[in-house]
């Protein structure tokens, strides 16, 4: 089925994808210390910079073992979140996502300790390297977002008040990979499939990723 909507398309009613706005959620973020084994804080800082990119990464570009900062607590209730900067998964949603198409290699297991660099948390992490790139995002057929600069950059910004359906894709976002960013959306957060947001619920834990249902531009 399909919907008209402005300018020409038509916005399907049975096929979607989504968003997760998690980027934006300060309270997902722990601190972690300056080194461990050798591998140094600029080098992470590095690895993050990248990661924020959308670049691809690999193994080599992320440490085995982190500890996290005196009084830092980690839920690995938690699906997402965020280890020092660098964007992390815990088992649960780990599994889930190896059994769909990530596109390039983009989980890398890490072992989290505790401040006095013994004890390990509870619970399996992965660092999640998200690079795979779909410029579907549509601006101008979408709501809730803002340019991210007062230039004349094609940057973007989700909106804190972001509500389901505003953000607009075209039929491209259906094709490929079903975890991506978007280069014009890049900082807010990243796209997932429906079958994969579909696996996310039967798991329950999509309340936690920020998901927001995104309209499928279709050319008439």
């Amino acid at each position: 089925m399909i919907g008209h909507d402005q300018g020409g398309y038509e916005v399907s009613e049975n096929r979607y994808v989504w968003f997760s706005k998690i980027f934006l959620k300060g309270d997902y973020i722990v601190g972690i210390q300056k080194e461990i084994e050798n591998y140094f804080l600029d080098k992470y800082i590095t690895t993050v910079t990248s990661s924020e990119r959308g670049e691809c990464l690999v193994a080599q570009d992320y440490p085995q073992k982190i500890c996290l900062n005196p009084r830092e607590r980690l839920r690995s209730d938690l699906p997402f979140f965020s280890i020092g900067g660098a964007w992390a998964v815990n088992k649960q949603f780990a599994s889930i996502l190896q059994k769909f198409d990530l596109g390039n290699k983009s989980l890398f297991p890490v072992e989290v300790l505790k401040s006095d660099r013994k004890t390990p948390v509870d619970g399996n992490m992965s660092f999640f390297n998200i690079c795979e790139h779909k410029t579907a995002f549509s601006p101008k057929f979408s709501r809730g977002i803002e340019k991210a600069y007062d230039d004349d950059r094609d940057l973007w910004e989700a909106k804190h008040l972001l509500q389901q359906d505003e953000i607009a894709v075209t039929a491209q976002a259906l094709n490929g990979p079903d975890v991506w960013v978007d280069p014009r959306l890049l900082w807010s957060g990243f796209f997932l499939s429906d079958r994969l947001v579909a696996a996310v619920r039967e798991a329950r834990i999509d309340k936690p990723l920020c998901l927001y249902r995104c309209r499928v531009l279709l050319e008439n």
